[in-house]
């Protein structure tokens, strides 16, 4: 791997403080100037763990460059995402915007975040963004392995009505948005039960 000392690149925002790339040959990072250097070097590991992971479960890469912008606060997120607070990072086209790093490790999720959201930019790269969002959604839950975590959030009611799940995850409400999440990964864990893994790239295929 190549040094993040040599990969830092600075460049100057006004009004803010110095933002930082640190470009790798799949993605690039960009963050705040004081994020650590440990802090980069994690996230690149988190990122090769997460393509390998996926290509080798369901056989797809990302296709193309893609970015990290690593939020420099809470609020930043939010303004720049539109997003809810409690939501940890958001995928637009090839762009993956996260919560700040330090905030994710201290609730021990940047692991998590980094591969489901990862994830999306696989799916959307290889179907042009026409993958449902239920599975879309489903499949980066149970790329990331998060589903513990959710689940141990407390008690749900899992729904098996895909317009349902959606709409749960897409709501403003932690819990409601859980139980989607939630329930998307059931309905994805039951297609592979029933399809395999290859089922799963067969099916990501109808919308190449």
């Amino acid at each position: 791997m190549i040094s993040v000392a040599v990969l830092l690149c600075c460049l100057i925002a006004p009004g803010r403080e110095q933002a930082c790339l640190f470009p790798t040959p799949d993605f690039t990072i960009v963050c705040e100037k004081s994020i650590s250097e440990y802090t980069v070097e994690e996230i690149i590991t988190i990122l090769d763990y997460a393509k390998d992971r996926v290509e080798k479960i369901i056989g797809l890469t990302h296709l193309r460059p893609f970015f990290i912008k690593v939020s420099s606060s809470t609020e930043h997120f939010v303004s720049e995402t539109r997003c809810t607070w409690w939501r940890s990072g958001i995928t637009k086209g090839d762009t993956i915007i996260i919560q700040p790093a330090n905030i994710l490790k201290k609730k021990g999720i940047l692991k998590h975040t980094l591969i489901h959201e990862y994830t999306h930019v696989v799916v959307n790269q290889s179907t042009h963004s026409k993958c449902p969002f239920w599975f879309n959604e489903g499949l980066a839950v149970y790329m990331s392995g998060e589903i513990s975590k959710l689940l141990n959030a407390g008690g749900c009611e899992p729904v098996t009505d895909v317009k349902k799940i959606e709409k749960l995850i897409m709501s403003g409400e932690r819990e409601k948005a859980r139980t989607g999440y939630i329930s998307a990964y059931y309905v994805v864990v039951e297609m592979i039960a029933q399809y395999g893994r290859v089922g799963v790239k067969k099916f990501l295929d109808n919308f190449r």
